[in-house]
């Protein structure tokens, strides 16, 4: 993938940003909308530290090689409705 050096990830003095793991892009959330709100967690391909291998239950999307690829998830409003359910049993 060939990019400008613009962007999150990579400056023009190369990678940065390092300590970060991830942007997590939400569309048109809202507290009153969960429910079907597109998102995506954009996984920072030079962070320094590893992302625990729970948060990629939801989607992802991750450098592959010179590509991007994108990873289909669980719903956040289906675990949270699914734990406010158990912690009221």
């Amino acid at each position: 993938m060939r990019r400008k050096p613009n962007g999150a990830w990579v400056g023009i003095k190369g990678p940065q940003y390092t300590r970060v793991n991830g942007a997590w892009i939400f569309e048109n959330i809202s507290p009153w909308r969960l429910k079907g709100c597109n998102n995506t967690l954009y996984l920072n391909p030079f962070s320094e530290t590893e992302i625990t291998s729970e948060i990629l239950d939801f989607p992802h999307a991750k450098v592959s090689g010179n590509e991007m690829e994108w990873c289909s998830g669980i719903d956040i409003f289906e675990l949270l409705t699914t734990e406010a359910l158990e912690a009221t049993s």
